[in-house]
């Protein structure tokens, strides 16, 4: 038995799906920045999440970094998605995946939860009539959301067999957008908004908005999109430019999960909807 040499890369050889997989995981360190408003919305001191928050991202740079550099030059091209399947101790390995599932629950409980409240809150309450929270019919539809929503996460849970390939396309589609495409197109939406409402006057009697003009006007646009100067109106583009980068990206990462889906699908033993164990 003559082992492979252990090779290290500063930039993966392949084809352009292979080159670009690791982006899909990278995100993850930095994932749900969207949320985090939500979450310190749902606090007494919302300075206090803030600064924790901070001194955590801190924490996991200088972690991730020191760890992901030391197991790579280690183990090179045969590191692991999941790091701690690649530990020789069976104990330690079950003792790592114990610790993996208990955060992964925390984690999708929290997320699950305040994600489901916003979107019920401020799209279905707000924008298609939906009962509010507070109210009987609320509580039984926001129960029948959160139904759905860990019945479509079973689904793609265990319609993909393999891990990475599922990491790939969660870290895609989702925590990509959530971290870096929506809060830029958020932050130019609003800097918008917020310039194109400066002409409109806002009644205190009737408590309603008067609008100067509406979007199908020019004058509405111009200011939304010129107001403030040189100064603003740069951070409005750099936010749309970083908002396009960030769809590009996304773009790139999903045809990647897409690809290393397809091919989990034809070289994977391990079939989908099914506890049989492909070792067995």
């Amino acid at each position: 038995y003559i082992p492979l040499p252990i090779k290290q890369y500063a930039i993966v050889p392949g084809n352009i799906s292979d080159k670009i997989a690791g982006m899909n995981n990278m995100v993850f360190a930095w994932g749900g920045a969207t949320i985090f408003c939500e979450v310190m919305a749902e606090m007494k001191r919302p300075m206090d999440f803030w600064k924790g928050m901070l001194c955590a991202q801190s924490l996991i740079l200088v972690v991730y970094l020191f760890y992901g550099l030391f197991v790579y030059a280690y183990n090179g091209q045969f590191s692991y998605v999941t790091a701690n399947m690649a530990i020789g101790s069976i104990g330690l390995q079950n003792a790592g995946n114990v610790l993996s599932i208990i955060s992964g629950i925390i984690a999708m409980v929290l997320y699950g939860n305040i994600g489901i409240k916003v979107v019920y809150q401020g799209f279905l309450v707000t924008d298609f009539n939906f009962p509010s929270l507070t109210s009987r019919k609320g509580t039984f539809a926001w129960g029948g959301f959160v139904i759905l929503y860990w019945a479509v996460a079973y689904i793609l849970g265990t319609a993909i067999p393999s891990i990475s390939a599922l990491v790939g396309i969660v870290g895609a589609f989702c925590i990509l957008n959530f971290s870096y495409t929506f809060p830029f197109l958020f932050g130019f939406c609003l800097l918008c908004r917020q310039d194109a409402a400066l002409a409109d006057n806002f009644d205190a009697k009737t408590l309603t908005v008067e609008k100067a003009d509406s979007y199908r006007e020019w004058s509405r646009w111009k200011r939304a999109l010129g107001y403030g100067g040189i100064y603003r109106t740069s951070i409005k583009v750099s936010l749309f430019l970083l908002f396009l980068a960030s769809l590009a990206t996304c773009g790139l990462c999903s045809y990647s999960a897409i690809s290393g889906a397809i091919a989990a699908y034809q070289t994977n033993p391990a079939q989908p909807f099914t506890c049989t164990s492909p070792v067995a």
